[in-house]
């Protein structure tokens, strides 16, 4: 990430109206519009499917053969977000590493309470592996985002 990137992410934080501790139902559109603003490029195809029942979002970067798959598990501590708006970041990553992406859509709280998310995670990523094998790397927003 370059820093001018960086720069314009930390404004763009800084001026939302996004609160971590307010109402999901208020932060959840907030959070979707926020991630969403950028249009994708026109060669990522973003296609919905599912792992082992649960909804996940595949991120492929057009005419490119992906050298193996990134798990992806949003960010947004598994209240807020969606496999389809970090589609941005998925294929930042799929394009930068040769490989496809996959996002799962895991279950939110509170509707939702905990381990569902994890459980939605766990079950996603064993179809994945009974699937694809090796060449799996998994990768959170929170990872990739104190990382950078």
């Amino acid at each position: 990430m370059t820093a001018q990137q960086r720069d314009m992410i930390d404004q763009v934080l800084r001026s939302a109206p996004f609160d971590l501790g307010g109402d999901v139902a208020v932060q959840r559109p907030l959070l979707e519009q926020m991630l969403t603003a950028q249009p994708l490029p026109a060669d990522v195809r973003v296609t919905p499917g599912d792992l082992g029942g649960i909804p996940v979002v595949f991120t492929d970067i057009a005419g490119a053969e992906p050298g193996g798959t990134i798990f992806h598990i949003h960010g947004g501590g598994f209240a807020l977000g969606s496999a389809r708006s970090s589609a941005g970041l998925a294929s930042s990553l799929a394009r930068k590493t040769g490989m496809r992406a996959v996002s799962v859509d895991y279950r939110l709280a509170p509707e939702h309470p905990y381990p569902a998310a994890l459980q939605d995670v766990t079950t996603a990523y064993r179809a994945l592996l009974e699937q694809a094998g090796a060449g799996i790397v998994v990768v959170s927003c929170v990872s990739y985002c104190c990382n950078v």
